[in-house]
C-alpha cells in the first residue's frame, strides 16, 4: 500500500524532527490500531521509551497520514 503524507504532516514531522523512517513503520507495523473519527485510524508504535500517533485515513489504494 503506497503511503501519501500530508501537507500538514511533513510541516509537523519538520518541526518536531521526526524521521520519514519513524512514520512508515508506525503506519505499516504498528503495535495499537485505534479506530477515530471520519473513518481515520490511530496507529500506535513503541519506539524505545515512546509511542509514537499517527492518524492516517485510507483512500483507494493508498494510506494518506495526517
Amino acid at each position: 500500500m503506497e503511503i501519501v503524507f500530508s501537507d500538514h504532516c511533513l510541516e509537523k514531522m519538520g518541526k518536531r524532527k521526526i524521521p520519514r523512517v519513524f512514520v512508515v513503520r508506525t503506519v505499516n507495523y504498528p503495535d495499537i490500531i485505534k479506530p477515530s473519527y471520519s473513518f481515520r485510524e490511530e496507529r500506535y508504535k513503541r519506539f524505545r521509551n515512546y509511542f509514537m500517533k499517527v492518524i492516517c485515513i485510507k483512500r483507494g489504494d493508498k494510506m494518506v497520514v495526517i
